[in-house]
């Protein structure tokens, strides 16, 4: 049986709180996916890669990245977070987030909402955020499981070379990522 795979799109709430972000499924032309249960005996498998809900590199609406500084000179680590206490005057601008990777709260004023880069979005001097944890042929490629991208490497910096734009390939700092393997702030 197949049906209308939809991807989950962010859009602002219009009632109640104006400014929370919610999800809203929009279907994709095209695509469709086998569905079901996939357990043992349905006869269906579940469909591959990320699910209603994850974009691209299976990440989801409220998935920050977080760090100890920004990436002012150089790379800086970065990891997935989850945001429990918004930053306000009163944290000093900090807020405290719930890292993904280590399972441990950190407070720190410098946390990203992302969104998957597109060309028009990486030009020299941009910040970007690339997948650290596969590489193919010296080049980061973008996370191939759930597991390898929420819990596995990320880094960000700046980016300083756009010369082999037209083969998807853009410098971050000195290290060359796919364009499928990053990600920008929205």
């Amino acid at each position: 049986m197949k049906s209308v795979r939809f991807v989950p799109v962010l859009a602002i709430a219009l009632a109640g709180c104006p400014e929370a972000p919610v999800m809203v499924n929009v279907p994709v032309p095209g695509a469709t996916f086998v569905a079901g249960g996939g357990g043992s005996g349905s006869g269906s498998a579940a469909p591959a890669g990320p699910r209603v809900g994850e974009d691209q590199h299976y990440l989801q609406a409220d998935d920050f990245f977080v760090a100890d500084r920004a990436p002012e000179g150089g790379w800086v680590s970065v990891h997935l977070a989850k945001q429990r206490v918004a930053p306000t005057p009163g944290t000093k601008g900090q807020g405290q987030y719930f890292r993904l990777d280590e399972s441990r709260d950190v407070w720190t004023e410098h946390a990203w909402l992302t969104r998957p880069a597109n060309a028009a979005d990486l030009r020299v001097g941009a910040m970007a955020v690339c997948f650290e944890g596969q590489m193919v042929d010296g080049v980061y490629a973008p996370p191939s499981s759930k597991d390898q991208a929420r819990t596995g490497a990320w880094f960000a910096g700046r980016i300083t070379d756009t010369s082999d734009g037209f083969k998807g390939v853009y410098r971050v700092d000195t290290y060359n990522c796919k364009l499928t393997a990053m990600r920008v702030a929205r």
